[in-house]
């Protein structure tokens, strides 16, 4: 059962191991399939590094295996037919350029795989690092992220002062968190181990548009977080348990999908300004349960169990009265019109036990077996 905090880890470890096998095995059957891509030493590469450090892999390398993906669509199916001119067309030179970017950046997620695999805490740096990544690189994961039309324009990265500020700060919300729910801790070390620290570029700041932070299906391991906004001990915490949930339930729901609406379906909930799709909802409500049950551990401690001696507590309730209040309103979204199919369904019951809702009627849930 997901609400437990045993059985969830477990789940998510699970989900986590088996999606770096079917990866090394979908770029294993790719390399047979198109052998002039040359992805061999890759792959030999990656199923060494998970034999001997199986703990995770690089966000790195998961956006390269989606760009890797999109060659091979755009390419019909084969990026390198043989017997094709000894010149290529514009239109191959564009594929394999495309390619080429995309083994760069599994490339680089192994190595960086291997350099940061017992870090508890996350690596953080600014978005843009060339120390990091390539300015290619770099792009391509602007450019990811911006797929689904919700994020800014650009982005650049802040002070080398302020990314100082923000790691000691994330640092402090991490050791907050190990304190009061260590299984979390252990699963974020999994799950968030890179957060890159950016803020709206020239851009995004004339056009008005903001964001709080970004995590996406194919950057696994990685997230984005506003570097211009404040940064008191309870915004961070509930802003590193909100990136890492989406993180979780991209995991969990790697192979089903959470409900059967369509993503044209929207519905407004109090956590967005603007109206929302079914899935995106679902992902408010589980984030929301899972800030709040970190909130409620650290409320049940005495004051002097805590690092600040009890001064961030006031903060906490009113962030624990503003989440509890997200997450009804999204719940009462999903009892009017979610179509659940029994993840999704799992997925509801467990943000209603964390949330302390379990007299709510779970009737309401319609799962696929009964449409």
């Amino acid at each position: 059962m997901i609400a437990d905090e045993v059985g969830l880890s477990n789940r998510v470890l699970s989900c986590l191991n088996s999606a770096q096998i079917h990866l090394a095995e979908s770029l294993s059957l790719l390399d047979k399939a198109a052998p002039d891509l040359s992805i061999g030493d890759v792959v030999r590469e990656l199923n060494l590094l998970l034999s001997q450090h199986p703990v995770g892999l690089s966000p790195w390398i998961y956006l390269g295996y989606y760009e890797l993906g999109k060659v091979v669509l755009q390419a019909g199916g084969n990026p390198h037919p043989p017997g094709g001119p000894p010149q290529p067309s514009p239109d191959q030179q564009v594929v394999e350029f495309h390619a080429a970017n995309a083994l760069a950046l599994i490339q680089h997620g192994l190595t960086a795989s291997r350099f940061n695999t017992e870090a508890r805490n996350p690596q953080v740096i600014g978005f843009g690092d060339p120390a990091e990544a390539s300015a290619q690189m770099w792009a391509t994961l602007l450019a990811m992220l911006q797929e689904g039309g919700d994020f800014v324009v650009d982005i650049c990265s802040p002070s080398s002062e302020t990314i100082g500020q923000f790691e000691a700060a994330i640092r402090d919300a991490r050791r907050l968190i190990s304190l009061v729910n260590p299984a979390l801790d252990t699963l974020m070390s999994r799950l968030q181990r890179l957060l890159l620290l950016a803020e709206p570029g020239p851009q995004a700041r004339t056009a008005g548009q903001n964001f709080g932070g970004a995590t996406a299906f194919f950057f696994r391991g990685g997230s984005v977080i506003n570097a211009s906004r404040q940064l008191h001990p309870t915004a961070m915490l509930e802003l590193l348990v909100h990136e890492y949930a989406h993180g979780e339930l991209f995991a969990l729901g790697q192979e089903q999908v959470l409900c059967l609406n369509q993503d044209d379906e929207r519905y407004p909930v109090l956590i967005r300004s603007d109206p929302r799709p079914m899935h995106g909802i679902l992902h408010s409500l589980h984030v929301v349960s899972r800030v709040v049950g970190v909130i409620d551990k650290i409320l049940q401690l005495s004051p002097a169990a805590l690092p600040d001696g009890g001064a961030s507590q006031p903060a906490f309730r009113d962030l624990l009265v503003r989440q509890h209040a997200y997450g009804r309103s999204s719940l009462a979204a999903i009892r009017e019109h979610a179509r659940l199919t029994p993840l999704g369904q799992e997925v509801v019951e467990a943000a209603v036990w964390r949330l302390g809702l379990q007299q709510a009627e779970p009737s309401y849930l319609q799962t696929a077996e009964s449409l």
